[in-house]
């Protein structure tokens, strides 16, 4: 439970040219950081093999936790994008940004009922 009125939210991009070697490792990752106010947003670039890289993306597979239960949120995308016209671009911002407001909108239900969505902080990182 968050005391502050504000709330800061994090949405961490991940931009790959090739699949995540220790699936694994990722996924117990994304479930440990699952009670942060976080999104992870996983963009897979160019022609390489992506097929199972969709199993980081929560409401597709949702993440589950050690016990076997699932989290209680969506917290994790995955997307890729082989079309690089400026509506292929604008059709995975539309898609992106929805789901994060989808995220977000979760998060802070699970904190309470009376914060409002306009105390939200977004915290930016650049990408690497």
């Amino acid at each position: 439970r968050v005391s502050s009125s504000k709330i800061r939210y994090t949405i961490a991009f991940f931009i790959i040219t090739r699949p995540i070697f220790d699936m694994k490792a990722t996924l117990k990752a994304l479930v440990e950081g699952a009670h942060l106010p976080i999104s992870v947003v996983i963009i897979g670039l160019g022609d390489a093999d992506f097929s199972k890289m969709h199993r980081l993306d929560g409401r597709i597979f949702p993440l589950q936790k050690e016990d076997k239960s699932y989290l209680d949120r969506d917290m994790s995308l995955f997307v890729t994008s082989k079309d690089n016209s400026e509506e292929g671009v604008q059709n995975l911002k539309t898609r992106i940004l929805s789901r994060i407001q989808s995220q977000m909108a979760e998060y802070i239900k699970s904190l309470r009922d009376d914060v409002d969505p306009q105390e939200i902080i977004l915290e930016r990182f650049p990408v690497i």
